[in-house]
């Protein structure tokens, strides 16, 4: 949310700035990275770009002006994008890293460095995205004993999976705008049921039949006007429960007793509020009163 401008104050040659790029900037975007982690590939923002396509171009300017492109070896989605569009990129494999699936953790010289239970950062993605980051450490030259001991204390940024109560659980994922971010939400809290789920947004056209695949019978979808007749229609595993508006809804799902509350609208903010940020404000408000 801060323009990099704010910060050419500190640069030197010993400063390395960490920067997220939108698909929006990257569409035209011509200057030059020394180092770019391509963590996961899914569809979005299909009505502003247009289609899939276009989609993916922009995403890849980023990786056509990057020195090194850092990625997954185990993600054929990205290996594909990259190889069809002659981007050159490097493994995090070929730095010893490796990631397990069976116990969720990362293997480092074929030795566990880091494990899911270790960390406080939930779900495989997290620790998908942790495995580029210690590619790069490695490339870097870093101290990577250093890095696992930060990467065992981050909590994370506020609205992405953010644990606001634990007793009973509740998650604030307001960054959550596309099925696949729900999706990740409900796999990375798939042993705390019985859930409620909440979803509201934007409707963007997207997919939420994919998270009939890790919805379970004793789950609660409750879903409020904009996207209630799409969710009815594609959610078919669980109860689907339509409310009027998003507080109705939060109120509800706060109202229950012994559920897990996960708050991963799965769609983007934009008809009710100026962004994520300010609906995930809105929720902790809500939960405070």
């Amino acid at each position: 949310g801060e323009p990099i401008l704010n910060y050419l104050e500190f640069d030197n040659p010993n400063v390395y700035f960490v920067v997220e790029m939108s698909s929006q900037q990257l569409e035209d975007f011509e200057g030059q990275v020394d180092y770019a982690l391509f963590t996961s590939f899914f569809a979005d923002h299909m009505d502003y770009h247009g289609g899939m396509q276009a989609y993916i171009e922009a995403k890849v300017n980023l990786f056509k002006n990057a020195k090194l492109t850092i990625y997954n070896g185990d993600d054929e989605i990205v290996m594909d994008i990259l190889k069809s569009h002659g981007v050159l990129a490097r493994k995090a494999q070929k730095y010893g890293l490796s990631f397990n699936a069976d116990s969720c953790s990362v293997f480092l010289n074929k030795l566990e460095f880091l494990k899911a239970s270790d960390v406080l950062l939930a779900g495989a993605h997290n620790m998908k995205n942790m495995l580029l980051v210690l590619a790069l450490m490695v490339e870097l030259s870093l101290d990577v004993n250093r890095v696992q001991k930060v990467l065992h204390r981050f909590s994370g940024l506020e609205h992405r999976m953010q644990v606001v109560s634990r007793a009973p659980m509740i998650v604030n994922d307001s960054a959550s705008v596309t099925p696949e971010s729900t999706l990740a939400c409900l796999q990375a809290y798939s042993n705390v049921g019985p859930r409620v789920i909440i979803l509201s947004g934007m409707d963007r056209g997207y997919d939420y039949s994919i998270l009939n695949s890790v919805l379970t019978t004793d789950d609660i979808v409750c879903v409020s006007r904009d996207l209630s007749e799409k969710v009815i229609e594609q959610i078919n595993v669980c109860k689907v429960m339509q409310f009027d508006s998003l507080e109705k809804s939060v109120l509800y799902a706060l109202g229950l007793d012994d559920v897990t509350v996960l708050f991963s609208p799965g769609a983007p903010s934009y008809n009710q509020f100026k962004n994520f940020y300010e609906r995930g404000e809105w929720f902790l408000d809500l939960l405070n009163r």
